[in-house]
């Protein structure tokens, strides 16, 4: 695989020479420069095509896609520094959105009011809509029903920017106090205009009252699902965006 492991770079390498405030301040630029340089490496890690059946691509919209931005990061040694994680596949150093992010998000359109979308997409009331919801992702903690019927897999990137590019920086200004001044964290991000591939294995599911609800619908609601409510952190404040890859 050509060019750096990004993975190593962030939540290795970053952590050089942490005790030496000089010399670790010249690490994290460095390897600022790396991540915000890196462009996209030919996909690795994508399910085997006989594990899946539905696939479909998403492209990430303006101001671009936080995902893992819980992880910790950072060393408080440089105002240079990402005090922001996100998620790097160890292997291929690539961003993604592990499977269980996916299954969760898509999950969360089943409840709440959200329900209410899920029952317009597929014409279901709300006793339909958590039964599916059943039968698609298991009961919870998937400890007393066992697994749901389908599985989820991570959605890789699969093309970068127009430059190639698939990592920017950015800041968010969380407002600690009414008042202080916020204080800016550093973050990174995926960027606009890279191109995600979300898989899947969907089974057709039949309901009690003998409804029936397959493969492609299953497909078509997640793809709405991502497109209208957005993925990652932040997407109240319009990051996470996804669109139809044109």
């Amino acid at each position: 695989m050509d060019g750096p492991n990004l993975n190593y770079i962030f939540y290795k390498k970053y952590y050089e020479n942490v005790g030496n405030d000089g010399r670790n301040a010249a690490v994290i630029r460095k390897c600022n420069s790396i991540l915000l340089n890196a462009k996209f490496q030919e996909e690795v890690n994508s399910p085997d095509e006989t594990l899946f059946n539905k696939s479909f691509d998403l492209c990430v919209k303006y101001p671009g896609l936080l995902i893992g931005m819980g992880m910790t990061h950072g060393t408080g040694k440089s105002e240079d520094e990402i005090k922001a994680g996100i998620t790097l596949d160890y292997v291929t150093g690539m961003p993604y959105i592990p499977a269980p992010s996916v299954k969760g998000l898509l999950r969360s359109a089943f409840r709440g009011v959200k329900a209410v979308y899920v029952e317009e997409k597929l014409g279901l009331d709300s006793a339909g809509v958590k039964e599916l919801e059943t039968k698609i992702f298991g009961d919870e903690a998937e400890n007393i029903g066992g697994k749901g019927d389908d599985i989820f897999w991570d959605a890789q990137i699969i093309s970068g920017n127009a430059q190639g590019k698939i990592l920017g920086r950015d800041n968010i200004t969380p407002h600690k106090s009414i008042i202080r001044d916020p204080e800016p964290v550093n973050t990174i991000k995926i960027l606009p205009d890279v191109k995600l591939r979300f898989y899947f294995s969907l089974s057709e599911s039949v309901l009690v009252d003998g409804t029936v609800i397959n493969a492609d619908q299953k497909a078509a609601l997640f793809k709405n699902i991502l497109m209208d409510f957005g993925a990652g952190a932040k997407t109240n404040t319009g990051y996470g965006i996804l669109s139809e890859s044109l």
